[in-house]
């Protein structure tokens, strides 16, 4: 929270974020700010939280401790309305899972 400006504070998405992880559940969207992202990757790669919402916008981070991927629909949102997810998008999400050599195997 100290990262965040003082107005940015109170704000809804902000204590959805913080309180969040006590619940099991988190969520990464474009509609966040940039610093709200951060700390809801900083929670999930930490193991704060073992559940992660995500759109595609976190497809595109870097290495996350994600051993399941599931895909809620094969399309998303863009000006036009929906399109389909391109296979290229598709790989890139679903990569985020059982990297070999960097998961380590689910006890």
């Amino acid at each position: 929270m100290r990262v965040l400006p003082p107005p940015h504070r109170a704000l809804p998405q902000v204590l959805t974020v913080v309180t969040a992880p006590r619940q099991g559940v988190v969520a990464h969207h474009v509609l966040l700010l940039p610093t709200v992202k951060e700390l809801v990757e900083t929670a999930f790669v930490a193991g704060h939280t073992p559940t992660l919402f995500a759109t595609d916008t976190f497809a595109v981070g870097g290495h996350a401790p994600v051993r399941t991927v599931v895909f809620g629909a094969l399309a998303k949102f863009s000006r036009g309305g929906y399109l389909p997810l391109s296979r290229r998008g598709v790989d890139q999400m679903a990569g985020r899972a059982g990297r070999r050599g960097t998961t380590r195997p689910a006890t």
